[in-house]
């Protein structure tokens, strides 16, 4: 199990609950297949069948103040890995 930390500086007062609902709607539209949204806690061994690229933990992302946000994403090391390789590519290919 891995996680990514992202960590943004943010160039307008937007609160936690903004971010996690622009994340909800992207996974409607364009992450959609992509990246999971993990409301609930999860340990690792729940994303060893995930097709996923990586979750978005809600339970360990964060915003730090008023403009600093930091999120969490978590993929399991070997198969969401591979569906990230896989997701990779396919954009490459259809990409202008």
């Amino acid at each position: 199990m891995s996680a990514i930390n992202l960590t943004y500086t943010l160039k307008k007062d937007d609160t936690y609950g903004d971010i996690k609902k622009v994340l909800n709607q992207a996974l409607d539209g364009p992450l959609k297949d992509i990246l999971a949204y993990a409301e609930d806690q999860v340990v690792s061994c729940e994303f060893k069948s995930d097709t996923y690229s990586s979750s978005f933990d809600v339970w360990t992302s964060i915003a730090l103040n008023d403009n600093v946000v930091k999120l969490i994403y978590l993929y399991e090391n070997k198969f969401d890995y591979r569906n990230y390789i896989i997701d990779f590519m396919v954009h490459m290919a259809y990409k202008d």
